[in-house]
């Protein structure tokens, strides 16, 4: 299970976000690892332009670059995909 979605940040700026939980967990479990690893994020975080916190369950990525395909937003628990490759170096910073 995964989804995808982006919010305006400031008028030239976009946060692109992916969540996803592996085939075999529930949607609470889902849900409940996706809030853990979400309340990780200002520590983890805090002055990145993107940044991803992956559990063996679940993984929660943002970043300023669209880094999924643009139709992407959500499968059915039943179809998931490989996770999308992680960038070598972190986005460069303004």
């Amino acid at each position: 299970m995964f989804a995808t979605g982006n919010i305006p940040y400031t008028g030239l700026q976009t946060i692109y976000g992916l969540v996803q939980c592996t085939k075999d967990t529930s949607f609470a479990d889902c849900k409940q690892c996706l809030d853990t690893t979400r309340s990780r994020i200002p520590s983890t975080c805090a002055t990145a332009h993107g940044c991803e916190i992956a559990t063996g369950s679940c993984r929660v990525r943002f970043d300023t670059e669209l880094f999924y395909g643009a139709s992407v937003t959500a499968l059915s628990p039943n179809s998931s995909p490989s996770p999308s490759p992680v960038p070598s170096s972190p986005p460069p910073s303004s």
